[in-house]
């Protein structure tokens, strides 16, 4: 397992990785993930999202995912994750905010993971202390050159609006894990011309007639998609402080109050070490 930055391999050690996250805001673990436990977390994914999820930016969404899909906890929380999560915390106690979405067919703008309507104030991104992170999984290859690639501005953690300046393209192949800092500026695959004109139309039909312009958008693009489904999976995470704590709090709003995980899961944390922030 090694950790890479800007496709440039680097040391294992914890506090090599620390340095380059709060440098640049992401490093990709190369191969932290072995074939059947990729397999399997697809097969999780995909099987979910046959029959629930919530339709969103042109694809299907599932948010408090540890909670919602089945097997996923025992699959994702492996010792290796585990590591990874470690690995980039440090000497802190690694916890998890339990929020954990998984995506497949998703389409994505230029944002930040930190919004304003969180309240959280503006010295979080100056805060040295400050190391809420995301772990990325992509279950497919996505290289450089792909419209699927995760973009990123190195730096812009640090920067309190949606800045401009370079971009770095992240390329992946199943088994890869890319962590990230939530304040960092990103974008998964851009909308093309076809999605931004049938967003258009199933804006104005849903004016119309009432009905719902994502659920239209996603059912169509799925009957047109000619290509292998995108399936990711995303959870966050951070050293036990109390901006791990705001971080979880300010974003119920969006992802729900946090909730008992199941047995199953529970067994899964305990085997690896990790704790997660228990409901109120």
């Amino acid at each position: 397992m090694s950790i890479t930055t800007q496709q440039t391999l680097t040391s294992t050690d914890p506090s090599a990785a620390i340095v380059e996250m709060r440098r640049q805001g992401f490093s990709i673990v190369r191969n932290a993930l072995d074939p059947d436990q990729v397999q399997a977390l697809r097969v999780a994914i995909t099987t979910h999202f046959r029959h629930s999820g919530r339709m969103r930016y042109g694809g299907k969404i599932q948010l408090r995912a540890l909670q919602a899909v089945d097997g996923l906890a025992a699959t994702a929380l492996s010792a290796d994750l585990a590591e990874v999560i470690r690995t980039h915390v440090g000497h802190s106690t690694p916890l998890l905010t339990g929020e954990c979405d998984v995506m497949m067919n998703t389409t994505s703008g230029w944002h930040k993971d930190i919004t304003p309507d969180m309240n959280l104030g503006s010295s979080l991104f100056e805060a040295d202390d400050f190391a809420v992170y995301k772990v990325g999984i992509y279950l497919q290859d996505q290289t450089a050159g792909s419209p699927a690639a995760l973009r990123v501005r190195p730096g812009s953690q640090r920067c309190g609006d949606v800045a401009t300046g370079p971009v770095v393209r992240l390329e992946t192949h199943p088994g890869d894990v890319v962590v990230f800092d939530v304040r960092i500026d990103h974008a998964g695959q851009a909308p093309d011309l076809a999605t931004r004109l049938l967003g258009r139309a199933t804006r104005m039909i849903a004016r119309l007639s009432g009905r719902d312009a994502d659920m239209m958008l996603t059912r169509i693009r799925q009957i047109l998609r000619r290509r292998p489904d995108r399936v990711a999976l995303f959870m966050t995470f951070g050293p036990d402080n109390h901006w791990t704590h705001d971080y979880e709090r300010s974003g119920r709003h969006r992802h729900g109050p946090a909730t008992a995980l199941r047995p199953d899961a529970m067994r899964s944390f305990q085997a690896v070490g990790i704790e997660i922030i228990a409901p109120d």
